[in-house]
């Protein structure tokens, strides 16, 4: 009962933090701009669609059906632990945290073999957000420093990095931005990412 109470918080944090791109928590702003600029994050100079937004979109909706069972198990290193959430016997998401309770890796499990993952910071705020299949990442992947500002970001393939990546320093301007090439792999992520392929 308490994690569906907090679920929809949790959902709202977690995708403010990853359309905000690292800005501020304590900005006020509104959603608009926020979602605007991730989805500005995630298209091309053509207009497409945000695909990864809409892909972590899915998996969330997914994990909203709820799940009827939990498990928790040691991990290698005593300090930690994993926590597992199942839905009629299928795992919907696993988190690997302090025994305090404090996230360290997170994995939501969505239709189709999709995975939301997620690596925390010590202090919680999220290290890096990404959307994975068969172990490899597709779309636009996102790494930010523990203070919330982002570290940088670019796109993959079947795990392959390609388009430009820009890299920032710790007081959040440009460090350098590098090109994988290969644009011709964005019509391959929109393909893979709204299951068409």
């Amino acid at each position: 009962m308490i994690r569906k109470l907090l679920l929809p918080f949790f959902l709202f944090v977690g995708i403010s933090a990853l359309i905000s791109c690292g800005e501020n928590a304590g900005s006020d702003q509104s959603d608009a701009p926020e979602q605007q600029a991730f989805a500005d994050a995630d298209s091309v100079a053509n207009g497409s669609k945000p695909w990864t937004y809409l892909k972590l979109v899915d998996i969330w909706k997914d994990y909203e059906l709820g799940t009827d069972s939990s498990a928790v198990s040691p991990v290698d290193d005593p300090n930690f632990e994993e926590y597992r959430e199942y839905r009629q016997g299928v795992l919907k998401r696993k988190l690997i945290r302090s025994k305090d309770g404090r996230p360290l890796y997170e994995y939501l499990y969505g239709p189709n073999g999709w995975e939301l993952r997620k690596i925390y910071c010590g202090n919680g705020q999220e290290n890096f957000v990404g959307v994975a299949k068969d172990g490899e990442f597709y779309g636009l992947s996102q790494w930010w420093y523990c203070d919330g500002k982002p570290e940088h970001a670019g796109y993959r393939y079947k795990g392959k990095k390609f388009g430009t990546w820009t890299y920032y320093k710790e007081d959040g301007s440009v460090d350098h931005i590098e090109d994988f090439g290969m644009p011709e792999y964005m019509d391959s992520v929109r393909i893979a990412l709204t299951d068409q392929g």
